[in-house]
């Protein structure tokens, strides 16, 4: 019997209630779900992810999403992607596992890259980053 709620997703993921986020990625509808802004959970879990809690427990619930299939390159409606947020959250090793898990850093923003952002945002240790997966 299911205990949790999908309305409360993003609450789960902001409390690092891990096996709420389990429970729910279990099922498949939910893997990509999305707020108003079509901001997905792995993009809140990237956003709010480190917010009251371990950064290990942050990184785990990340790893969770991959391990059931969310959409690494799905943006959102500002055309923001998962990778974009780990950008500017300064996460870089979601951004990393981000990498990893087959998001496209190639995808535009505002008509410039990721690469073009990283640069701009005077963001170095990502510029180096997306020059090794060039």
């Amino acid at each position: 019997m299911k205990k949790y709620s999908v309305e409360n997703f993003f609450l789960y993921i902001e409390n690092g209630n891990i096996d709420a986020i389990q429970e729910l990625l279990e099922n498949p509808e939910n893997v990509n779900f999305t707020d108003r802004s079509g901001k997905t959970a792995l993009m809140h879990s990237i956003v709010n992810g480190a917010i009251n809690k371990p950064l290990t427990l942050h990184y785990e619930i990340i790893q969770l999403f991959f391990e059931f299939g969310a959409n690494v390159n799905r943006v959102d409606h500002n055309g923001w992607s998962a990778l974009f947020y780990a950008l500017m959250e300064n996460d870089e090793k979601a951004f990393l596992l981000l990498l990893e898990n087959g998001a496209d850093f190639h995808i535009d923003i505002y008509g410039k890259t990721l690469f073009s952002h990283a640069i701009e945002l005077n963001k170095p240790a990502f510029v180096e980053i997306l020059r090794l997966y060039k």
